[in-house]
């Protein structure tokens, strides 16, 4: 998760470093439900923690 967040950001700008901290799942027949506390630095040093929910099949190709 943390590299497909990562990878959303434009190469421009200073980004913020995302760090995944834990990982609840389900998994169903074609794809996990997934729930993610994730940290997320800003590059002046503030930071935040918060959830994300995601769809993920069970290739790791399509993530919804």
């Amino acid at each position: 998760m943390s590299h497909q967040l990562e990878k959303q950001q434009s190469s421009n700008d200073p980004h913020p470093r995302f760090d995944v901290l834990d990982v609840a799942w389900f998994e169903d027949s074609a794809f996990y439900l997934c729930e993610f506390t994730v940290k997320m630095t800003l590059p002046n040093g503030q930071d935040t923690t918060g959830v994300m929910k995601k769809k993920i099949s069970k290739d790791f190709n399509s993530i919804e």
